[in-house]
């Protein structure tokens, strides 16, 4: 397998969670669709890397954008040894 970087814009998920409650607005996945957007790039590639960027815990006070971030880090590393 090849090796990916991979890069994910919290910023992004702050606005939809916010202005929605929930994670589908302006483009962004919702968790389930990008868990196994996550599974499939790891069935062709070799995650080496995973940043998660643009976090802001003060836009984030009921935590919800950080539980994306945790569960991203947790599909990221699944399987992984």
């Amino acid at each position: 397998k090849s090796f990916l970087k991979t890069h994910f814009q919290l910023m992004q998920w702050q606005d939809s969670v916010h202005s929605m409650k929930f994670l589908k607005i302006n483009g962004n996945m919702q968790p389930d669709i990008l868990k196994k957007a996550i599974t499939m790039i790891k069935d062709h590639f070799t995650i080496a890397a995973c940043t998660l960027a643009s976090y802001d815990p003060a836009g984030d006070p009921d935590s919800n954008v950080a539980d994306v971030g945790i569960q991203i880090m947790k599909n990221v590393g699944e399987g992984s040894e």
